[in-house]
């Protein structure tokens, strides 16, 4: 440790000492220049050459002295940390022109190229979108179609069932008319008598019918009940919370009918 601090004051020392000494050689060799004093020139640009770093102050008469001795133009070249020509110079400079025009054209090749993949993202998504939709379309309106289909088929079947039950309850009745015995112990007689009371009963009440049309209102009023329980609004505040959502009066956000 204390070897590598002793040769750190040497080497700051010898910098020093350096600089002390060849601080006023570049402004000798422009007066040795301005003398002709050719000899003097030719000393100095060979001492010159040896140096490592010439201060960015000095660099141009550094440069002139090292030019007139050598016969042709000369640069110190800072990152070299040596005089070289004027070529080789502009040919370093041309290289990094060279290099610094490849990378910006290889930024800007890459950018182009992130702008196009964000650009064919952009439709792949806005195509999906569009594909998605139209799907939907597609099911809303097969569930248009069956949904009437169900809604006409669970209407026949309602009227059937009104149809079928009144038939019923009229030959029960007339049975029951010719031959109690065996009316009231027929196990389907039985139990629209038992339902709806029996055809000469002075007990009143709702007849099998109007029981049947307060089934079906009860149902209606079940389901609307289940929507106001989960959303906290009526069906018609449900309505219009949609329109105010953006969906169409129809209920179409996906604009199938546009």
């Amino acid at each position: 440790m204390k070897r590598v601090a002793i040769f750190s004051v040497v080497f700051a020392v010898g910098v020093a000492l350096v600089s002390s000494a060849s601080a006023d050689i570049y402004g000798d060799c422009e007066d040795a220049l301005t003398r002709g004093d050719d000899a003097a020139v030719q000393e100095m640009a060979s001492e010159m050459r040896t140096f490592s770093h010439v201060p960015m102050r000095s660099r141009t008469a550094a440069n002139n002295c090292v030019s007139e001795a050598m016969g042709r133009e000369m640069v110190f070249q800072l990152r070299l940390g040596q005089f070289i020509t004027l070529e080789e110079y502009e040919e370093i400079r041309s290289l990094a022109a060279a290099a610094q025009a490849a990378r910006e054209a290889e930024e800007v090749a890459a950018q182009a190229a992130r702008e196009a993949e964000e650009v064919a993202l952009e439709e792949i998504e806005e195509a999906t979108a569009k594909a998605v939709n139209a799907r939907i379309c597609e099911l809303q309106e097969v569930l248009d179609e069956t949904n009437q289909t169900l809604q006409q088929a669970e209407a026949a079947r309602q009227d059937r069932r009104v149809n079928t039950l009144a038939a019923t309850i009229q030959e029960c009745s007339a049975w029951f008319n010719s031959d109690p015995r065996s009316a009231l112990t027929n196990d389907i007689c039985n139990s629209i008598f038992v339902s709806g009371g029996l055809p000469n009963s002075e007990v009143s009440g709702p007849s099998t019918s109007e029981i049947l049309l307060a089934e079906l209102i009860n149902e209606n009023a079940i389901m609307e009940l289940e929507v106001l329980i989960e959303t906290g609004m009526l069906l018609e505040t449900l309505q219009q919370r949609a329109k105010e959502l953006g969906v169409s009066e129809d209920g179409d956000p996906y604009d199938c009918n546009a």
